[in-house]
Order: C-alpha cells, then sequence, then structure tokens
C-alpha cells in the first residue's frame, strides 16, 4: 500500500506524523509512505527507514494566479500513485493538494462556510474537535484511518 501524508506545518506537527509511521508499518503490510512536507521544515527532519520519500513543497505564496504552475509540479505524484493521502494538516491549501495526490482521501472534518468545502474533498473524515492538541490531531486522523 502506498500512502501519501500531508502536512504543510511547523517541525513539531510534523514530527507527531512521523512518530506515528511505526505503528503503521507494524500493522499495515509493505507499506510505503512519502510525507510531504513544507520546503521550510524537509531541512529539519531526518530521513528515517518509515519514509520512503520526503518530498518539499513550496506553497508559501500560493494563490490563484500561479496556481497552475504549481499544480503542474503536482502532476508527477498523481492520482495513480497512491492508495490514499492523508491530510493531517487541514487547512485550505493542503487540502486540495491532498484530493490531488490519490483517488481515496482523509481529513478533518470542520465547521464553517470554508470549511464545509475542504470536507467535500474527503472521502473519510474524522471530526475535529478544536481543543484538541496538535499530537492527539495527528495520532488520531492515523489511527481511525487505518483502523488501529
Amino acid at each position: 500500500m502506498n500512502i501519501a501524508i500531508l502536512n504543510l506545518s511547523d517541525i513539531h506537527e510534523v514530527q507527531y506524523s512521523i512518530d506515528c509511521m511505526q505503528k503503521m508499518h507494524d500493522e499495515i503490510i509493505s507499506c510505503k509512505i512519502d510525507l510531504y512536507v513544507d520546503i521550510q521544515v524537509e531541512k529539519q527532519i531526518k530521513n528515517t527507514s518509515l519514509i520512503n520519500e520526503i518530498i518539499p513543497l513550496d506553497l508559501q505564496n500560493l494563490n490563484i494566479f500561479n496556481f497552475k504552475n504549481r499544480y503542474s509540479l503536482m502532476k508527477y505524484y498523481s492520482r495513480n500513485r497512491y492508495h490514499i493521502a492523508i491530510d493531517t494538516q487541514g487547512t485550505f491549501k493542503s487540502s486540495l493538494f491532498n484530493y490531488f495526490l490519490a483517488g481515496k482521501t482523509a481529513g478533518f472534518q470542520r465547521l464553517g462556510y470554508k470549511n464545509t468545502f475542504i470536507t467535500l474533498l474527503y472521502d473519510e473524515k474524522i471530526e475535529l474537535i478544536h481543543e484538541m492538541d496538535k499530537e492527539y490531531k495527528t495520532k488520531l486522523i492515523l489511527s481511525e484511518t487505518f483502523g488501529f
């Protein structure tokens, strides 16, 4: 199973995702996990045997005018490469790119006008409680998605 985990947040939140990968490797036979991170965070991550590939994304100045150029970079990582893509962040940018990565997606269900659109991009939705700390939030999305 090929899995994409998208986390464009700070290094601490990305580290929570990496910490959860050991459980994923133990539970899912022969899984390959690619980790999509912000280009600023990539330099701070130590590659482990749990991560197949670390893919840096530069989405800082993403807007409607330069989206087409950024999207062409994502064509290499298309829907046919991954069985599932998991958005551990839940922002508009991360949910949009998560949607383009795989045929099946997972992410957080949030309330609000803009968040309703984001939630439509996920096949599997995990309810997000706003008071939840980042470490528990990351563990929740990964464990609920894969059933452990």
